[in-house]
Formats: structure tokens, C-alpha cells, sequence
């Protein structure tokens, strides 16, 4: 957590003193960002059989230069209690009601989310005032492209005295899995005048290859490392910080 603290410091100290004073109102300007916020996932292809929707937190760190290009450096979190397959992950091990038995004898009804972090590098741009007069030169549509990757697994709580799910054994039903390839990103970037609000809001939407890590799955008794085509379609509002020095507002006569 500290690493990310001071990246986060280091990001803002550096970029602060690269960039002379501006102002943002009447002309498009190159300045850094930061963005943080979430939003929501609904996966499809092989994800929507064992996901339901999936929310997600995000941090980025950006650059946008005076023609409105964007570069975009993202790191963000997924997670998920909605997990379709929980009941098959233990049919043949579990009770008829879905409990697990531990060395104990007594009952234990595993905790069963999804989990994982993502990754990603964008390149896009902005137009201003596209359809409607934006506030000013830096705010507008904007459009993005990149490439995208997610490691992900269920993540099993058990006791101790369930040894029949632990170290090794638990990796045989945690579907391990790495997602990689292609993100594209519409919607709506505001940067205040005064520099109070900042946000982007978008639809994300991201086309991946995803292969099974663990090459098998014990529930099943069959081999998984087939690549297959997902797609997680998003909506997200993230909080900008503009990393630029403000120029005054007020003018003085001598």
C-alpha cells in the first residue's frame, strides 16, 4: 500500500513542476492526471457461465497533450460474489445441501468470490466540442484504444480442518485463469476552469483471450487449456486529478 502511496506522490511532485503555469480555459493545454473510481462489468462468453456482474476499482496515471491526444497507464482490481458455478465446484464432495464435512465432523459452508487485478495501456483523443460547446478546449468526447490483460481465480475460504481444499488441492478449483487482448473506451471527459471537478465517465469494452492456468479442473475430472473469447462490457465514472500549475486569474497593471 505505501508503494502505491508513493507512486502516487511521486507522480504528482514530478509532473507539478514539469509543466509551466496554464490555464485551462481558453486553449488546449498538455498536463498530467491522475484517475481513480470504479464501475460495473457484465462478462459474456465463457466468463458469463461463471460470473454474474463484476465490479472493479481503478487507478490510472495519464498524459494529454495540446492536440488532445491521451496516453494512459491503467492498474485496477476486479471482484465478484456472484459466482454461477458454486454449486458444481463441490457436488462431488459436499452434502446434499452444498456443506462440506471438515476432520472435525462438523459442517462448513465454503465462502466462494472471484477476484483478481488488471492491467492496461491506451493511447486515444478528445474532440471538443464535437456536437455541443464544451466548457473548454481540453474537456469533450474521447475516444480510446489499447491493450489489456486480467489475472483472475475464485477465491475459496475453508477452514484448516478442510485439508481436502488446501495448498495444491484448492488449486485444482480455483480456475486460475490469465485474460489478455483488446480495449476500446467512449465517452465524456471534464476538466473544470476553476479545477475544482474532474471526471471521466465511459463504456469499456474489452475483447479477451482467456486459458485456464491450471491446465485442469478437479470438479470436472477434465483437462481445461482450451484458449476461449470473452467479452466484459463496462460502465465507469472515475475522478480526475489534473497535474498542471494553474496560471493566476488576475491580471496587475504598473
Amino acid at each position: 500500500m505505501m508503494r502505491i502511496i508513493n507512486f502516487v506522490f511521486l507522480c504528482f511532485y514530478f509532473t507539478h513542476n514539469l509543466f509551466a503555469q496554464i490555464s485551462i480555459k481558453d486553449s488546449s493545454a498538455t498536463l498530467g492526471y491522475l484517475h481513480f473510481g470504479g464501475g460495473i462489468g457484465m462478462p459474456s462468453g465463457s466468463w458469463e457461465k461463471k460470473y454474474g456482474l463484476i465490479p472493479q476499482i481503478d487507478l490510472e496515471f495519464g498524459l494529454k497533450t495540446k492536440k488532445n491526444w491521451s496516453f494512459t497507464l491503467n492498474g485496477g482490481f476486479i471482484y465478484s460474489d456472484q459466482v454461477k458455478i458454486r454449486s458444481q465446484l463441490f457436488r462431488d464432495i459436499d452434502t446434499f445441501d452444498g456443506l462440506l464435512i471438515d476432520t472435525n465432523g462438523e459442517l462448513v459452508f465454503p465462502d466462494v468470490t472471484a477476484q483478481g487485478w488488471a492491467s492496461s495501456i491506451r493511447v486515444g483523443k478528445t474532440f471538443s466540442s464535437l456536437f455541443w460547446k464544451d466548457p473548454n478546449p481540453n474537456s469533450g468526447i474521447f475516444f480510446e484504444i489499447g491493450y489489456r490483460m486480467i489475472r483472475h481465480r475464485l477465491n475459496i475460504q475453508v477452514p484448516k480442518t478442510l485439508p481436502i481444499m488446501l495448498n495444491d488441492y484448492l488449486k485444482g478449483y480455483d480456475r486460475l485463469t490469465f485474460s489478455q487482448g483488446a480495449t476500446m473506451m467512449f465517452g465524456y471527459r471534464f476538466f473544470n476552469n476553476k479545477r475544482y471537478l474532474n471526471f471521466i465517465a465511459f463504456t469499456e469494452w474489452n475483447l479477451l483471450y482467456s486459458k485456464n492456468l491450471r491446465g485442469y479442473n478437479y470438479d470436472t475430472r477434465t483437462v481445461d487449456n482450451q484458449t476461449k473469447i470473452d467479452i466484459l462490457s463496462s460502465f465507469k465514472i472515475l475522478w480526475c486529478l489534473p497535474l498542471y500549475q494553474r496560471a493566476p486569474d488576475k491580471f496587475y497593471y504598473y
